[in-house]
């Protein structure tokens, strides 16, 4: 069983993620300061908050090596 997902919320956590991203730019944020910010418990929810912004364009990814690094775009900034 799936669980649906609360828009309102994605669009808080990302709203979230670009703002801290502009305040410790050029660095990009990492999963743990993410959990932070939004105030997860798990690496997991973090990681499938993610996923789904990566999968609606919101976020990009670089890989490097084993680590994976995350990048929050506005909305139609690709």
């Amino acid at each position: 069983m799936s669980r649906a997902i609360n828009k309102e919320l994605l669009v808080k956590r990302h709203q979230s993620m670009l703002a801290y991203q502009k305040e410790i730019a050029p660095f990009v944020p990492t999963v743990r300061e993410l959990m932070g910010l939004w105030r997860l418990n798990t690496t997991s929810i973090a990681h499938l908050t993610l996923q789904h912004f990566v999968e609606s364009g919101l976020v990009v990814t670089r890989e490097r090596g084993d680590k994976t690094f995350y990048y929050a775009i506005e909305k139609g900034d690709k």
